[in-house]
């Protein structure tokens, strides 16, 4: 089965927002409305709401570097469509919790060392135990694995399990867009891209034409892209999200703001 790179969407149709997959649509499908607009196929943290307006970001990967640098444990030989991993001594694993997301070789001299892979399904495995990651249809091992001496990685996919992007000067995640509507926790939405959009301006005022990025200090907010206190480099959060169309005339109201994340 194949579906398409990004789907034409009517208006309204960026808010809907509901338990299951829209239309079936992998995680990251783009639809574009006829303005342009472009969103992302998404889905909120489990046991996270989305408000609507707020910059969002991956939630911190469970397992951390434990999910990095996985002993392939199994041979893969070219062509194969199934790769093992086994798992840290830390973070267990639940069933399909990576579909649509990643696995990658990240080391094994001669054994597919920057090779990645698109994950349909997985099983479930407890902590240091070998779990099966299914590859998705026609996505097969180009190069064999060897048992023992393959490292591999895996990593949900990107627009899984987003949250409001964090208060703090540290990241944990990419950023991923706005849901123009309130989302519930664990439910699929779409997540604006690009384009004209409303978006919580934090204290420190945005101006027309001003780049924007996330607030360090209010989650989910954006403010003025600020340089670091040389005034040579952008803080390293400071993430160039979009520009100011329209801005607030007070902290804590929502702004007009063009996304350039696509």
């Amino acid at each position: 089965m194949s579906f398409p790179v990004h789907v034409y969407g009517s208006y309204g149709d960026e808010k809907v927002a509901q338990s299951t997959k829209i239309g079936s649509l992998p995680l990251g499908t783009r639809m574009i409305l006829p303005d342009g607009r472009v969103y992302a196929h998404g889905r909120a943290a489990s046991g996270t709401a989305l408000g609507a307006g707020l910059m969002s970001s991956q939630a911190a990967v469970a397992g951390g570097s434990t999910h990095t640098s996985l002993d392939v444990p199994l041979a893969a030989t070219a062509g194969n469509s199934v790769i093992n991993a086994t798992l840290g001594a830390t973070t267990a694993v639940t069933k399909d919790q990576f579909a649509d997301g990643y696995i990658f070789v990240n080391d094994g001299t001669g054994y597919g060392e920057g090779n990645i892979y698109k994950v349909k399904g997985n099983n479930s495995g407890a902590v240091s135990t070998t779990v099966e990651f299914q590859l998705e249809d026609n996505d097969t091992v180009q190069v064999a694995l060897a048992a023992g001496t393959t490292l591999g990685g895996i990593r949900r996919n990107e627009f899984d399990h987003v949250i409001a992007r964090a208060a703090a000067t540290a990241s944990v995640g990419i950023p991923t867009g706005v849901a123009n509507i309130a989302v519930s926790a664990g439910f699929y939405c779409w997540l604006q891209r690009r384009g004209a959009c409303n978006v919580l301006a934090a204290a420190t005022l945005s101006q027309v034409g001003f780049m924007i990025a996330s607030n360090t200090v209010t989650a989910g907010a954006v403010s003025k892209c600020m340089p670091t206190a040389a005034d040579t480099t952008l803080d390293p959060v400071q993430y160039p999200l979009g520009w100011v169309m329209v801005p607030v005339l007070t902290g804590g109201d929502y702004e007009l703001d063009y996304l350039t994340l696509d």
